[in-house]
């Protein structure tokens, strides 16, 4: 009896020491599974082109809503920092910088109740754009009639206003900042003004 516990004693050392998977039948020889996995990252890169002549178009539309719903914030906007902004045809002269523009919009085009077009409306457009500089500078010339209320093309003592007609050829110097087109030149040319008299 001594002799088989022994024997047992010593079989189970064995087992042990050679791993479960001997008692479990499993030859004799513990298996052992590496599971490994690996991440593929892909990036796309799409290249967007944009059409100046488009682009340009755009905002050179902008520009003219602004003037047309008077919108100076928007129109300060359209602007580069230095840029020119000149009138012929009429009395206004020459400014420079998005101050002064403003300041003559303000003061000439968005005019409800004081001295200048009270109100602005537009009409037969007509434009051509020529792009330049490699894609990032255009010019815009166009032409178009610009009619509405006016309270500084006559005198109006006793409450007498006025109407008038303007046909303008107006050309626009665009550059491409970042991602806006913006003016850096513009001038306007009035082809004489129509005016009617009528009572406020």
């Amino acid at each position: 009896m001594k002799k088989e516990a022994q024997t047992v004693v010593m079989a189970i050392l064995v087992a042990a020491s050679l791993g479960a998977g001997y008692l479990a039948g499993g030859g004799g020889r513990g298996v052992q599974t590496v599971t490994t996995s690996s991440v593929v990252t892909q990036t796309n890169t799409t290249t967007v082109t944009i059409d100046p002549i488009q682009a340009v178009t755009s905002a050179y539309l902008a520009h003219l809503r602004s003037i047309q719903y008077q919108n100076d914030a928007a129109l300060t906007s359209e602007y580069e920092d230095n840029a020119t902004l000149a009138f012929s045809g009429g009395r206004l002269g020459q400014y420079r910088g998005a101050v002064e523009i403003r300041s003559v919009y303000q003061d000439v085009f968005f005019v409800p109740n004081g001295f200048g077009f009270s109100t602005v409306n537009l009409a037969n457009e007509s434009w051509t754009v020529s792009p330049a500089g490699s894609g990032t500078e255009a010019t815009i010339s166009s032409n178009f009639t610009m009619f509405g209320n006016d309270t500084s093309l006559i005198d109006h003592p006793g409450g007498v206003c006025a109407t008038y007609t303007t046909n303008v050829s107006l050309q626009i110097s665009y550059v491409l900042s970042g991602n806006d087109w913006l003016i850096s030149q513009e001038a306007w040319d009035f082809g004489g003004f129509y005016v009617s008299q009528e009572s406020c």
